[in-house]
């Protein structure tokens, strides 16, 4: 049965108006080079020929010098290529969302990174919530709040209380490394992201080289303890990922703060390379549509002249423009039936090389009952079975059940794993889709759905930000306002101009046919 901590549960209210400049103001959307900058001095300062490309002692020229002023109440949030910016608006506002988005219900082994020893400890629900740092009443503070736990045979989750956005929350944690500002959480997503594109580190033809290989900070840079030293065991390392995503997974280790945008200072595209600058995005997507927005955003802020502020974040719930006609839902049916054969495969098959991963999917129902399963083969395995006994009884997922147009709006994946010597479980949100918002002169905006098949959603101006507000942060359009009311859309002739959704999905969405080697051979298997 599932367990619930003692003591009702209020709900949570809180004021909006924090949010009602959330990511973008009236006043100075264009550059984020310095806070609290009028429009008429940011057209005054950048209309020069060309932003200073050379610098002394190898630091970018960026425009005038920064004025070192503080975040006022309210005041937007802007990233600044600056590690020493103060990016306290920032953090204010990523403290709101977190206490006002709603979570999913999670994999009982998702959080905590427990090792096998540990997990050896654990007989009871409370043994749980402590090992992993949870709370267990009401009004408990410097935790994780529950709400329910499961730890049957056949239901495993975890479902989370109100949220404390701060610190003591242990939820959401605000992070700036030089190029973008992350409201980072414990899904392994951010709530939202935000960075600069500035012209000045588009047009050198010295282009630094891409770092190629993701890891995490040393011990010795702030982000570090700003995050890792916090969740030990629980963040992501190259073990979880080598070898494993795009091999067997089709998942590209997708940036969220491109490192194209920054090649010119060796510096910042370091940290874009970071594990938490990664989202576990299909190369259907990530070398498709994503990777063609992001070429234009680059080139839209050459050719103006103007310093560009972009926001993205992972849909929560997946809109019904990516679910509404059969081929939608079918794409959907061979991406997870793709997973379904890579989770039994590394169940099956774990080596000293690879550790064993899967997808395990939740969702609510419209009872407010919790339902989950993991993706694997129906049939009995005596190999997973042995490896894996706790997950004996727990639900196999149907396919067929999770792809009707109803189940893709409710359903959370999670790519799980279980992870080196110590068999440390720890899982991923794979987000269903994300979402995109540029800044653009004139305080116009342009705006972006995308889902993981590629598919870049009919979906635009007021109607695109009421999509994100409602699949990202669960409220209604009307309860949050994102933008100043005199910031509008630039339309669609203008957004299409700047970016046109190439229609022709690329061979790395052909989800039927990836891994046709391990794959067709379990397959083959599978059917006799």
């Amino acid at each position: 049965m599932a367990w619930t901590p003692r003591g009702q549960w209020c709900c949570y209210v809180c004021t909006l108006s924090v949010l009602a400049t959330l990511l973008w103001d009236v006043n100075g959307i264009r550059t984020g080079l310095v806070v609290n900058r009028t429009s008429e001095s940011v057209l005054a300062e950048d209309n020069y020929e060309k932003r200073n490309h050379a610098a002394s002692a190898g630091e970018l020229a960026l425009g005038p010098p920064k004025k070192k002023t503080k975040a006022k109440v309210g005041a937007r949030c802007e990233p600044v290529l600056d590690n020493e910016a103060d990016l306290s608006a920032c953090r204010e506002i990523c403290s709101t969302v977190a206490s006002l988005a709603p979570q999913p219900i999670f994999p009982l082994h998702f959080f905590g990174g427990l090792k096998i020893q540990k997990r050896s400890k654990v007989k009871t629900p409370q043994d749980m919530l402590e090992k992993i740092g949870a709370c267990q009443r009401q009004g408990d503070i410097d935790c994780l709040q529950v709400k329910e736990l499961s730890m049957d045979e056949d239901k495993q989750w975890i479902r989370l209380g109100h949220i404390d956005g701060s610190e003591l929350g242990h939820f959401a944690y605000p992070l700036h490394a030089h190029a973008y500002f992350s409201c980072y959480t414990r899904t392994k997503l951010p709530l939202f992201k935000a960075w600069l594109v500035h012209p000045a580190l588009q047009e050198s033809e010295e282009r630094e080289k891409r770092e190629g290989n993701f890891k995490n900070p040393s011990r010795e840079d702030p982000l570090y303890e700003m995050y890792h030293s916090k969740v030990k065991d629980e963040f992501l390392t190259s073990g979880d990922v080598s070898g494993v995503w795009s091999e067997y997974f089709g998942l590209d280790q997708g940036h969220w703060a491109p490192d194209a945008a920054f090649r010119q200072d060796k510096a910042i595209v370091k940290t874009t390379y970071y594990y938490i600058n990664v989202s576990p995005q299909t190369a259907c997507l990530n070398r498709g549509n994503w990777e063609g927005l992001e070429k234009q955003v680059r080139e839209k802020s050459v050719s103006l002249q103007e310093p560009l502020q972009v926001y993205a974040g992972p849909l929560r719930q997946l809109p019904d423009t990516f679910v509404r006609t059969k081929t939608q839902r079918d794409m959907w049916r061979h991406l997870l039936d793709f997973w379904r054969v890579a989770s039994e495969v590394l169940m099956e098959t774990f080596s000293e090389t690879k550790d064993p991963h899967w997808v395990e999917a939740t969702w609510l129902n419209d009872d407010d009952s919790v339902g989950h399963c993991i993706l694997r083969a129906k049939k009995a395995n005596p190999v997973r079975d042995e490896r894996f006994p706790d997950f004996v009884k727990l639900p196999t997922c149907s396919i067929p059940k999770l792809t009707t147009r109803a189940m893709l709006h409710k359903i959370s994946l999670f790519l799980m794993t279980e992870a080196g010597a110590y068999k440390a479980r720890r899982g991923v949100r794979v987000p269903m889709g994300y979402w995109k918002v540029v800044n653009l002169p004139n305080n116009k905006y342009c705006c972006w759905l995308m889902d993981q098949t590629d598919e870049v959603a009919p979906v635009s101006g007021e109607a695109c930000l009421a999509t994100i507000k409602a699949s990202s942060w669960g409220t209604q359009a009307d309860e949050i306002k994102l933008f100043h009311p005199s910031v509008t859309s630039a339309g669609d002739e203008y957004c299409n101009a700047m970016f046109t959704p190439n229609p022709k999905r690329s061979v790395n969405c052909e989800f039927k046919e990836i891994g046709i080697g391990w794959r067709g051979a379990y397959i083959l298997r599978e059917g006799q």
